[in-house]
């Protein structure tokens, strides 16, 4: 599923913090970002929110033979990432994540 498409559907940041409920991420975070310009005519991101999932709830929605078996995570700190702007339309959104090998 496209992440910024199920955002921008959602049309307010709060269903879209509430969307991220649902789907199990916790540390749901909300912050402004400064304006890197104070030109009107240039769309910039004024707010962040992010939500982080646990291990657990990364491998029950991808599941992994090591993690299943062996209690071994490889993949680790699962987070999304939507930006949006001042008239609260989204603008970008991505995931990140990290791994024991990196």
């Amino acid at each position: 599923m496209c992440l910024f498409r199920v955002a921008a559907s959602l049309n307010t940041i709060e269903a879209v913090e509430n969307w991220l409920r649902l789907q199990g991420f916790i540390r749901i975070t909300r912050f402004d970002l400064p304006r890197l310009t104070e030109r009107d005519d240039i769309i910039q991101p004024t707010m962040f929110v992010s939500g982080q999932w646990r291990d657990e709830r990364y491998y029950e929605v991808y599941p992994s033979l090591l993690y299943s078996l062996f209690d071994i995570a490889l993949s680790r700190n699962f987070a999304v990432q939507i930006q949006f702007t001042e008239a609260g339309e989204v603008y970008s959104a991505s995931s990140s994540s990290s791994g024991i090998f990196n």
